[in-house]
């Protein structure tokens, strides 16, 4: 018989220094922890889908903010002049912004001041409307998706 091959008795010293058993571990199969990779990737795919979601918005809310500069000036336009063509100019730069989720905000003459929507920049009193109503509308506000991207720029009925 081989050295290797011998079995070597433990002796009463040896048993002694021995440390005690820990209890058992839960006994993870494979199907448990398949079941747990599975059920971590998907929460990673909804949280990354969120992210994506939420940094798209972003994006289009900011790129939306720089064009109404241009939304004013247009309007100005239009309602100051004669040509012709710039009424289909403000239509079609509209329905842009309307495929791009962008809303103009409530804010006729005559719609009760909210500040979450509006920005009052003065009083001014006009018999026609009730006290906190908007008498006159300075600049359009508008809001993508429930976010105000500008607050409207009006006067109140104090």
């Amino acid at each position: 018989m081989n050295n290797d091959d011998e079995i070597v008795e433990p002796t009463n010293e040896e048993e002694a220094q021995v440390a005690p058993e820990a209890p058992e571990a839960p006994d993870v199969t494979k199907s448990d922890a398949y079941l747990r990779l599975a059920a971590e990737y998907d929460n990673f795919r909804r949280r990354t889908a969120t992210e994506r979601a939420n940094a798209y918005g972003e994006i289009t809310a900011n790129a939306v903010a720089q064009f109404l500069p241009l939304w004013d000036d247009l309007k100005l336009a239009v309602e100051h002049s004669d040509l012709s063509g710039l009424p289909l100019i403000t239509k079609k730069f509209d329905e842009i912004l309307s495929k791009l989720g962008v809303e103009g905000t409530a804010d006729e003459p005559g719609t009760p001041f909210d500040p979450e929507l509006h920005n009052a920049v003065g009083t001014f009193p006009d018999d026609k409307f009730g006290a906190g109503e908007i008498t006159i509308l300075l600049q359009k506000g508008f809001s993508i998706r429930g976010k105000v991207l500008r607050h409207s720029l009006v006067n109140v009925n104090p």
